[in-house]
């Protein structure tokens, strides 16, 4: 997909948002194939800590508004951009179960090195959807690979393996193939077993209710809402 991000679709736009379609263009220079993704500075900045001090300081990136990100995915960036113009990563044609995994892991930990938590949670709420529309837990192997302990995605899929998992099915590792790759997803999932095995509390398998235990809010925002519908709920069969 490609976004016209020089023209704004409409010249009367609450003055927040026209303030943040306007002014620098900023390049950012992604993946091996060095692809150019033009975003503006305002709008950029505004999502994230990281971009806003790389892209406001004294560094080379300042002065010229270019930034490499040279080990990202374009897929990612893709999704990123279009993110920060339509608040979703879902395309015109796009549905929740035609997102891959491995693309939703990776814009999730995309936000999560970038400082973008708005992001973060909206990538946490796809990963939910899209584990209720195929019933089974996210790929293990590849969230910790990717991730660093603490974070919320290693969180959700221990709980969603240890609540939903099928060892039978090898829910609970992806596959026979990837059982052994992630000793820390192992252990990690004994630890969720025990606890709910030694607790009264029932396993909770409905994820979007409580998504926002794995979303990251910063102090003094508001909690989701539990009662809010999932617009892109699978239809009961």
């Amino acid at each position: 997909m490609s976004i016209d991000v020089a023209r704004p679709e409409s010249q009367h736009r609450p003055i927040k948002r026209r303030k943040l379609l306007d002014g620098t263009i900023v390049s950012l220079i992604v993946g091996k194939e060095k692809r150019v993704f033009k975003i503006h500075h305002n709008l950029l900045c505004s999502a994230s800590d990281y971009f806003k001090a790389a892209l406001n300081g004294q560094f080379k990136e300042a002065e010229e508004q270019k930034i490499e990100l040279l080990e990202e995915k374009p897929a990612v960036l893709e999704s990123f951009q279009l993110w920060l113009y339509t608040n979703s990563i879902l395309d015109e044609g796009e549905s929740v179960p035609t997102l891959g995994w491995y693309l939703l892991i990776g814009i999730y930990t995309f936000a999560e090195s970038r400082l973008i938590a708005a992001l973060q949670n909206h990538a946490i709420d796809m990963i939910i959807r899209k584990a209720s529309w195929a019933d089974v837990v996210p790929a293990q192997s590849a969230i910790y690979r990717d991730t660093v302990p603490g974070s919320r995605l290693r969180t959700l899929a221990v709980d969603m393996a240890a609540s939903i998992g099928l060892l039978s099915e090898w829910q609970w590792t992806g596959s026979e193939d990837t059982l052994y790759d992630s000793t820390e997803y192992l252990v990690d999932l004994v630890k969720a077993l025990y606890k709910q095995n030694t607790t009264k509390h029932p396993r909770e398998k409905n994820f979007w209710k409580i998504r926002c235990n794995y979303h990251t809010h910063g102090e003094g925002e508001p909690r989701c809402s539990e009662n809010t519908p999932d617009p892109y709920k699978k239809p009961a069969s």
